[in-house]
Order: C-alpha cells, then structure tokens, then sequence
C-alpha cells in the first residue's frame, strides 16, 4: 500500500484528507463539514494532480506507443454537516456544463457519504478513527454556537486530547496544523455565506427597481 498526500490550494483554500494506492486503486477520501456541489470538479483537478505524480515516480512516457495503465479511480466524500442529506449521494461533474451532455463521455463522479445517516453507521463502527474525528467535529459545531470559531477548535481539542485515543496522539503531534487546517475550513464556510447573502441582496435590490 503507497499513501499520496497533495498540498495543493483549489477552491479558496482545500486539503484533502487522504489518497491511497491500494491494490490497483486510487483511493482519495475526503472530510467535509459543508455542502458543496463543487465536490466532481475538485476530484477530477485532484486525480488530475495524482495521475501527474504517479506518471511521473514511475518514470512512465506519456508519449510511448503502449499503454500506460493506471490506477482506477474511487473518490469518496464523507460528510458529517449539520443539514439533512441522503445516506448516499453521486454528485456528477456534467451537473455542472453549461450545455447539456448526456453521452457519458466526460464524466467524472463523487460519492458523498453521509455520516450522519442511520444506514452509515456501519462505516463509523469499522473504523476508530473516522468514528473520533466524526465526533470531533461534531463537538466543534456544537461549541461553536456559543463561541468563536478558533475557541470552539481549542476547546474541542483540548477535550479530545484528554479523552485519550488515535486522534488525541495525532492532536498531541500536529496541533498547529490540525487547528489550522479547521479554522481555514469555517473560515471558508463563513467566506462562502458572505458570498450567497451578497448575491440575495443584489437579487432583491435588483427586483425592487
């Protein structure tokens, strides 16, 4: 198994969680807190970014007369908001052309787990560490009705930490990082709401004239 990790900046500021090379497959795993129906073109400018580095390790020519084969791709979004979503959604990429293609032929697909569905519990019970983080973040949202954002993070942290646990270690390690890494997230939330209620307001303002 080869972990692949990007720090590239999409969509005012992105992290993924993690990609893995498994077996023939691409693995790319990402957490969200938000909804976002951008999810299919940030997956394919990831692979994009992923297959560029695979060819390149390889030391692969994109121009020889064979086959280059590569890893089949499976990106999955798990996300664990606050609004109600289904237990499984397929965000496709051609949702999103501005003129209507139906062939199939440039397709690109996210699966969107919800995490907070009854029927992906099963997923959360498999894997101890999506289970904390889940959790975690869950309890950030909750502080944060009563606090700033960045005490909501610290306080969060600092209630993972002495619950003990893989996440607490990985907390102990990159504090710094993982607080900055939820503070630009909620930071992007907030940025993204400015951005709708602009867009209301000039809506209206608009219509009244």
């Amino acid at each position: 198994m080869e972990i692949v990790t990007l720090k590239d900046v999409i969509y005012i500021r992105m992290r993924n969680d993690v990609a893995v090379l498994l077996s023939g497959n691409l693995e790319l795993w990402e957490h969200q807190s938000t909804v976002n129906p951008n999810m299919p073109l940030r997956g394919l400018m990831y692979f994009a970014r992923l297959y560029e580095k695979y060819v390149a390790v390889h030391k692969f020519n994109r121009y020889q007369s064979t086959r280059i084969m590569i890893p089949t791709p499976r990106y999955v979004v798990f996300y664990n908001g606050e609004k109600a979503r289904p237990a499984v959604e397929e965000m496709r990429l051609s949702d999103a052309f501005m003129n209507e293609e139906h062939s199939g032929r440039y397709e690109w697909t996210a699966t969107v787990l919800n995490l907070n569905h009854e029927d992906n519990r099963k997923i959360l019970g498999s894997c101890g560490m999506l289970q904390e983080y889940t959790d975690f973040v869950m309890r950030i949202q909750e502080l944060g009705k009563n606090m700033e954002g960045e005490d909501a993070v610290d306080e969060a942290v600092k209630e993972r930490i002495k619950r003990g646990g893989e996440l607490a270690e990985i907390l102990l390690e990159y504090r710094s990082e993982v607080v900055e890494m939820l503070l630009t997230e909620f930071d992007e939330e907030a940025f993204v709401r400015e951005i709708r209620e602009e867009g209301l307001k000039e809506d209206n303002f608009s219509e009244s004239q």
